[in-house]
């Protein structure tokens, strides 16, 4: 009964928080990413990181690639996921031109795929959702993407990142659901 009602919270705060984000404009998701982009970039958490697990934003999230060129800057290993069914396959960004339109309309990496077996040399996960609370209260877009691969790199860091649109005072969460180690608004 619990996982039912947490469900219908989940749907319910997936629409409104959809609402928050289109009432900003491109102009502010854009100034707004730049922001949450530099606070990870000032963390000692990104600074000694040597292999991290970025993404490549949809249109309502925060954009990442200023976080991919300081990575490959700095000489960190940037890895990128790719939608392969019901599961996410990370691999290794290997620059613009190894990137094509994937799953759901979202630039995806062609590089070389990390084996699963090298997911713990992840030092830093950042991870996009829809909604996240102060305790590292995480809901996605309701496939399970995140939860599943997460879940494989126990020992990674991993932190939230969102416009201040996206906090709420707690996210429904069950015990599939992954916590964030901190979250970047």
């Amino acid at each position: 009964m619990q996982h039912e009602t947490n469900e219908m919270e989940k749907k319910e705060l997936r629409k409104i928080i959809r609402q928050r984000k289109v009432a900003l404009s491109s102009e502010e998701r854009k100034r707004l990413s730049h922001e949450v982009c530099r606070k990870v970039m000032a963390t000692e958490v990104w600074q000694k990181a040597r292999t991290v697990f970025l993404y490549m934003a949809m249109d309502d999230e925060v954009d990442t690639r200023e976080l991919i060129a300081d990575g490959v800057r700095d000489g960190k290993t940037v890895v990128l996921p790719t939608c392969v069914g019901d599961d996410l396959v990370l691999r290794v960004y290997e620059g613009e031109e190894s990137m094509e339109t994937g799953a759901y309309g979202i630039m995806e990496p062609r590089g070389r795929v990390m084996e699963e077996k090298d997911y713990g040399k992840i030092d830093l996960a950042v991870v996009p959702g829809v909604a996240f609370d102060k305790d590292g209260g995480r809901m996605g877009r309701g496939r399970g993407f995140y939860d599943r691969t997460l879940r494989k790199m126990p020992r990674c860091y991993k932190m939230g990142v969102c416009w201040e649109v996206q906090m709420v005072e707690k996210v429904p969460m069950d015990e599939l659901d992954i916590k964030m180690n901190n979250v970047i608004i």
